[in-house]
């Protein structure tokens, strides 16, 4: 009986709720076209739709390994794919990379290159379902196009990075 009245008295909250929230409430922002992969999962609702591709069945045939390289650790994040990105005087496209080592890096996105490199820091953790036992960026860097920063939890940090330079913003990191 208290079950029942619990899961009642549960039900009924959520229906008032739903009664006091705006009908027209906003819906989460459009990506910003141009900009790239900016966020886990291309968008705020994190659908992982790409917004164009020009790969197709006839030239799906064609593709090859362009570059690799190291990430400094382990990678579990995924990284970011950023578009018209002004870095030494050139607008660039670019790969954000981020690994368990508190490694971040900006790719070339046409060549490789490094860009340029953050250390942010990790913990050993000896915890052996952490890849290596360390743990650093684990989820997925977020680039926000208005402002020009990258936000990044590391450990218990955040950091805000210009995007251009991989420097941290003044005041940053936060505690989290």
């Amino acid at each position: 009986l208290i079950a029942a009245r619990t899961r009642a008295a549960g039900a009924l909250a959520v229906a008032s709720l739903a009664l006091v929230l705006p009908v027209g409430a906003p819906a989460a922002p459009p990506t910003t076209r141009g900009s790239g992969w900016t966020t886990w999962g291309n968008s705020p609702v994190r659908q992982s739709r790409a917004s164009s591709s020009a790969l197709n069945v006839r030239n799906g045939r064609k593709l090859k390994l362009a570059w690799s390289r190291p990430l400094g650790g382990v990678g579990a994040a995924q990284p970011l794919y950023l578009t018209k990105i002004e870095i030494r005087g050139q607008r660039r496209d670019i790969y954000l990379a981020a690994s368990e080592s508190g490694r971040v890096t900006a790719f070339d996105a046409r060549t490789g290159a490094v860009l340029w490199r953050s250390e942010l820091g990790s913990l050993t953790t000896g915890c052996q379902q952490m890849p290596q036992g360390v743990f650093g960026v684990t989820g997925t860097p977020v680039y926000d196009p208005a402002g020009g920063f990258v936000y990044v939890a590391v450990t218990d940090k955040l950091w805000s990075l210009d995007v251009h330079t991989g420097a941290p913003r003044a005041g940053w990191p936060v505690a989290l």
